[in-house]
């Protein structure tokens, strides 16, 4: 890699010695090793913040990331074509896991959109057939760590996976793309909703924060010194919880109240902030 070309001749050789000595560098280890890197201006800021991701990411499970069994969009293995159509068009995924709800939520398969719009186009009104549309699932442990899993989907050419627990339940569902924000930060498309306002102030000294406003942006209005090492001020609360924080949960850090407001089981969306007096800089409280 080109990074690692230029790394200073000690930084390889601490490396070489973990080499002959069998024993891995831990991703801390690894991460201390590349933030120095970058603050002696040998990776650019945003090598690093991808490498860390990546690092990161690797320390993650299925269950850390996974879409939990209470939040599948899923459809009935007994479903009509407007049925399916209906929930199609109001949830906008493109992949649904077809159930049996009369047999302990048993998986038939996967439901790709698409298939639907090709059987359109290529039957035209002939009768659709669910059971000839859908695909085989495919199936993951929840203890499987990410990395294993994106070689999984790799291998299998698949898109999602149904996680089930070590009763062989169902936990679950994990997409690439969920695996994917992990290492590169959320991917936005076409049907996400764009906000031009990342901070409000809905009332006297209490601020309705974006969890993507970049800590730029949030230590100039706000007039606070966050380290840079984290591109965005969900990212400093997703670091100081150590996992996705979930709807209330409360942080205090330098001389900030946090709220999470809103939260899916991915990522923060939307933080309550409200300016305390100063207090040390690494006290943090949860």
């Amino acid at each position: 890699m080109k990074i690692l070309n230029r790394l200073p001749k000690s930084w390889k050789r601490r490396l070489r010695s973990y080499i002959a000595r069998s024993v891995l560098p831990s991703s801390a280890d690894l991460i201390a090793e590349l933030k120095a890197a970058r603050e002696n201006g040998v990776i650019q800021r945003e090598e690093f913040a991808i490498l860390e991701r990546v690092l990161q990411a690797s320390e993650l499970k299925v269950r850390d990331v996974m879409i939990p069994r209470a939040k599948m969009v899923t459809i009935d293995h007994e479903s009509t074509l407007e049925e399916i159509l209906q929930c199609v068009t109001e949830s906008g995924h493109s992949r649904f896991p077809v159930i049996n709800e009369n047999a302990e939520n048993e998986i038939r398969g996967i439901l790709l959109a698409k298939d639907i719009l090709h059987h359109h186009s290529d039957n035209g009104h002939q009768e659709f057939s669910l059971f000839d549309s859908i695909r085989d699932p495919m199936f993951v442990a929840e203890s499987m760590r990410l990395h294993s899993l994106l070689k999984r989907f790799q291998e299998r050419r698949s898109h999602m996976a149904i996680v089930v627990n070590e009763y062989k339940g169902i936990a679950g569902l994990i997409t690439i793309e969920d695996v994917l924000e992990q290492m590169v930060g959320d991917i936005e498309d076409e049907s996400d909703i764009e906000t031009d306002e990342m901070i409000t102030e809905p009332a006297n000294n209490l601020f309705s924060v974006n969890a993507q406003t970049e800590i730029e942006e949030f230590n100039e209005r706000f007039d606070a010194e966050f380290p840079d090492d984290v591109d965005t001020i969900g990212g400093v609360i997703l670091k100081l919880a150590g996992r996705v924080p979930v709807t209330g949960d409360r942080f205090d850090y330098r001389g900030f109240k946090f709220e999470v407001t809103e939260a899916d089981s991915r990522r923060i969306l939307q933080l309550q902030v409200t300016p305390l007096r100063p207090s040390p800089p690494d006290s943090v409280q949860q």
